[in-house]
């Protein structure tokens, strides 16, 4: 009577050690329980640290010399990132739209992961609100290859909302951000793959995370023409002929 329940719990542990640790159970089961406790708004310092950011970027947005500021959320990075602009937005209505431009980036999105869900009704009225913010700027980069984003989809559409243009969802191809060698040593690491949006680029590509989030050129001049994004610059990395349009950045991460 207590053989098969003993071989039932070394076929988990060995699994668990074994597969569970090539496709990374503990930090994906890490993962849904934390946008579990999101959805339900169930973690106090969460959200104290939410309104924290919220209340530093309306600070930052207000003191900072920078033309532009670029707010970008990768991942589980994303729906939190739109939380706290849209408290920002709520603190300070008028965000964005003194001469300091506040822009949204999201790539690798888990935010359909989270938004669809029954009880994030309070999240679907955050995204709602950002989407139709004239002062917010906001692209979205989906990848094939990463299988933690929803490709070629508008996630303000897939959430039921009114269609808006924003975000801008583009393209781009993780394959050509870095070498062939080192691409294929991706080979079966999901997570590898979906962390090279926020990696450096071992290719130019017009996708570059460093350069969109502190380059010289602005989000929607680098969004409009992405050969220039590459063609601007020199072997060497030099800026070749700088003009108006290059403008300085500030970028806040999440």
């Amino acid at each position: 009577m207590i053989v098969a329940p003993l071989l039932w719990l070394v076929l988990f542990v060995a699994l668990r050690f074994t597969f569970g640790r090539f496709v990374q159970i503990g930090y994906a089961l890490d993962d849904w329980y934390f946008a579990r406790d999101f959805v339900h708004r169930a973690r106090p310092e969460v959200e104290a640290r939410l309104d924290t950011l919220a209340r530093e970027l309306v600070r930052i947005v207000r003191d900072t010399d920078a033309d532009e500021i670029i707010v970008d959320g990768h991942s589980l990075g994303a729906p939190l990132s739109m939380t706290v602009v849209d408290r920002a937005r709520r603190l300070d209505p008028q965000l964005g739209e003194h001469g300091k431009r506040l822009h949204l980036v999201s790539t690798g999105s888990s935010l359909l992961k989270v938004a669809l869900h029954p009880s994030a009704g309070w999240l679907r009225e955050a995204v709602g609100r950002l989407a139709s913010a004239p002062s917010i700027y906001w692209v979205e980069y989906q990848a094939l290859v990463d299988i933690i984003n929803v490709y070629k989809v508008d996630p303000v559409v897939a959430l039921g909302l009114p269609a808006t243009g924003k975000p801008i969802v583009k393209i781009f191809r993780i394959r050509l951000m870095v070498e062939e060698h080192t691409y294929r040593s991706f080979h079966g690491n999901f997570l590898r793959v979906h962390r090279q949006a926020v990696m450096g680029n071992e290719r130019r590509y017009f996708y570059d995370y460093y350069m969109l989030c502190c380059g010289p050129l602005s989000l929607p001049d680098r969004v409009d023409n992405p050969e220039r994004a590459v063609a601007v610059f020199a072997d060497d990395g030099a800026l070749i002929g700088a003009d108006s349009n290059l403008a300085p950045q500030h970028a806040v991460e999440h």
